[in-house]
């Protein structure tokens, strides 16, 4: 191979998503070449995917992190626990993966590890039988490593799963941002206007229940046998009260409804329509 033909294959390389290491042992070309070619190479679609999921040993240093949880970094907890992941494959890959149905709340969270981690998610999209997905892919060992510190696991189906210290005991605009992110991801609004959530966790949705209680709402949580496996439901009292204060507090943000009477709607417009119109 030439020396014209080996620049092209690093680019090609390149944008299918190998990383300087890789193309270097593929290629045997200086350094200088491959980073001089692949600086100036942007990645397929495809191999954005690649790298982001498949190549080892990408460092992505993170900012110096506060002591006091923040709405934001409260947020990122939340959305992860509820809807995404956290987690290392046998290849040593320390991820952390969100996925949603609303481009609002994934680019929001975007922006929160932006803003908290210094680090750039990567982002795109997934088709589903009726549906667009929209899924948040980050390679990073000190980000994960930091959230682990919240909790030791978040998956809802471990039983080492919990609501972080800082959250539970913490003032009422944490409470109120962290309970956005459950309802965002896995609450419901019925046509009846009937409130619900759901988690795998049966300690997760006791926890959950103590901050509705604490913000003076009126709840309950049963067992949800229906499914294939078995999760608890945390449902919020139909009455005025508790509509007003749900909305109040915009425990909605940017969910849509995916189905039903209301699909397409945002949810936080569904509570809206139940409430008292004035005149």
């Amino acid at each position: 191979m030439n020396r014209k033909d080996k620049l092209r294959k690093i680019e090609e390389l390149r944008k299918s998503g190998y990383s300087y290491r890789e193309i270097l042992k593929k290629v045997r070309v200086s350094k200088r070449d491959i980073t001089k070619i692949s600086k100036k190479t942007n990645f397929s679609r495809e191999g954005k995917i690649r790298y982001f999921t498949k190549v080892t040993g990408i460092v992505r240093p993170i900012k110096k992190q506060k002591s006091k949880l923040t709405p934001e970094k409260t947020r990122i907890i939340g959305n992860l626990l509820f809807d995404g992941s956290v987690y290392k494959t046998t290849g040593y890959h320390h991820t952390i993966s969100y996925v949603n149905s609303s481009k609002y709340l994934v680019l929001k969270l975007c922006r929160d590890i932006e803003k908290v981690y210094g680090v750039k998610p990567f982002t795109y999209e997934e088709k589903g039988k009726t549906l667009i997905y929209y899924r948040i892919l980050c390679k990073s060992k000190e980000m994960y490593l930091d959230l682990l510190r919240y909790s030791p696991s978040y998956s809802t189906s471990s039983k080492l799963v919990k609501v972080p210290y800082q959250i539970m005991n913490g003032p009422k605009e944490i409470k109120i941002n962290f309970l956005r992110t459950f309802w965002d991801n896995e609450g419901s609004i019925s046509k009846e206007g009937k409130l619900r959530g759901s988690s795998n966790s049966k300690k997760v949705i006791s926890q959950l229940n103590k901050i509705h209680k604490d913000l003076k709402f009126k709840t309950k949580i049963y067992q949800d046998n229906s499914k294939t496996s078995t999760s608890y439901i945390l449902s919020i009292s139909k009455n005025m009260d508790n509509l007003k204060r749900f909305y109040k507090y915009q425990l909605f943000t940017d969910s849509i409804v995916t189905n039903g009477k209301f699909k397409g709607l945002n949810k936080i417009n569904i509570v809206k329509y139940f409430l008292p119109k004035r005149s």
